[in-house]
């Protein structure tokens, strides 16, 4: 019994190992392109000779991160690699085939899906202990801000400068500020507090409102659900955060204001403080985009314009809008049919799952979807691919679950 004690451990060890392992591949590519883009700004160096020498760089460093957990990730998936690859290279094909417009613009797509995206599906599916991956977010998180506080920290003080306001900062800082909110709502302390509220600064400060909207989903769909089993603490926490939610929305003119004034001591002006006290609504091009492109899925509603064809059709290289980009790629009936089952099977595992996986799935909602409705595309987005990897797992686990009961109740009648 003792020997097979250790090597249960040992088994149970070498997985945890592995999980980890794979965890630190998948978000690799947060710390890495932080520090890109940190080194990028703080030195002035966009625009320069070094600018592709540094982004290669980093490319490769997150391949060698893929590269070590890829031995682990074969040993459990070498039928799921075959088989997902194998869909995606016929997808591929067949647009290409179909749609020879498309050829040129389908080719600056082929490296990123290839190579980034069904990578990270397979990695997110291989992973056994979700609980693992979660803690690597944490980690991460940690990186992340310090990464992205200290760059913050220069340009306030004048020593770097990002123009008019970046989006890719915000978006780099949107995974610890939905990580530390998750903290705080499961736990109110100062730390959580802090870190949370520096986050969603630097975000409304410098960056785009895209991150801001994935945040709000984020409150909102994580708040919904509480734990089943509510303690007196638990209670506590949501009365707080309720609490500072009211005061915010009350005030809210009173605290942009302010924030505005701060910044501009600093020399800054922020885009999304300024866009949220006009009052306009600011598309920034995109009602443009999106007529374009339904007129597009009107004149071929059957087979679309074909994967990658709105950056042959629109100015601006993507649809911004990840159903009319998919209705666009597949056309009405196909393209609405994907759409359909994305979504119902995102809102059956909301209504599903509970504690730890409701909340990993709704991290993932607002990292890996949210932003897709207003920018980015699913072809070539990390954090999709990562959110599709996190849904299909869950639904997995639940329909193991069922089975496993459903035999429990089986054996149960035979007694």
């Amino acid at each position: 019994m003792m020997i097979k004690g250790n090597y249960l451990d040992d088994e149970n060890v070498q997985h945890s190992t592995s999980d980890r392992i794979i965890s630190i591949s998948l978000m690799s590519p947060f710390v890495i392109l932080s520090i890109q883009f940190f080194i990028l700004n703080a030195f002035n160096l966009t625009s320069t000779i070094y600018t592709d020498l540094i982004m290669l760089s980093s490319k490769i460093v997150v391949g060698l991160f893929f590269l070590v957990a890829l031995p682990r990730v074969f040993q459990r998936s070498r039928l799921k690699i075959l088989v997902i690859y194998f869909i995606g290279f016929c997808v591929i094909l067949y647009n290409y085939l179909v749609f020879p417009e498309n050829h040129q613009v389908m080719e600056s797509i082929i490296f990123p899906f290839f190579f980034m995206c069904l990578p990270a599906y397979i990695y997110c599916v291989s992973i056994e202990n979700l609980k693992v991956l979660m803690s690597v977010m944490k980690e991460t998180s940690y990186i992340v801000f310090i990464i992205g506080s200290l760059l913050s920290g220069l340009i306030l003080s004048g020593f770097a400068s990002l123009g008019y306001y970046s989006m890719s900062l915000s978006y780099y800082m949107l995974l610890p500020a939905i990580i530390f909110l998750n903290e705080l709502i499961s736990r109110v302390n100062v730390h959580n507090f802090l870190l949370a509220s520096i986050s969603i600064f630097i975000i409304l400060a410098l960056g785009a409102r895209g991150p801001l909207l994935c945040i709000a989903v984020f409150i909102i769909l994580r708040l919904l659900k509480p734990l089943e089993k509510l303690k007196i603490s638990h209670v506590i926490n949501l009365i707080f955060i309720f609490g500072i939610i009211t005061l915010v929305a009350i005030n809210i003119e009173r605290i942009l204001n302010a924030l505005s004034n701060i910044l501009s001591d600093f020399g800054l002006k922020s885009r999304s403080i300024r866009l949220f006290l006009s009052g306009d609504y600011h598309s920034s091009g995109r009602d443009v985009l999106y007529n374009e492109l339904i007129y597009q899925i009107k004149n071929s509603p059957l087979l679309g314009i074909g994967i990658a064809g709105d950056r042959r059709v629109l100015p601006a290289a993507y649809a911004h809008n990840i159903i009319l980009e998919i209705l666009a790629h597949f056309g009405v009936v196909l393209g609405g049919i994907l759409i359909l089952i994305l979504f119902f099977l995102v809102f059956r595992s909301l209504i599903m799952e509970s504690n730890f996986n409701y909340t990993l799935l709704v991290v993932w909602i607002s990292l890996g979807l949210t932003h897709l409705m207003v920018s980015s595309s699913y072809l070539i987005d990390l954090k999709f691919w990562i959110f599709l990897g996190i849904l299909t797992k869950l639904i997995k686990l639940n329909m193991s679950s069922n089975e496993n009961h459903y035999l429990r109740l089986q054996i149960e009648s035979y007694k």
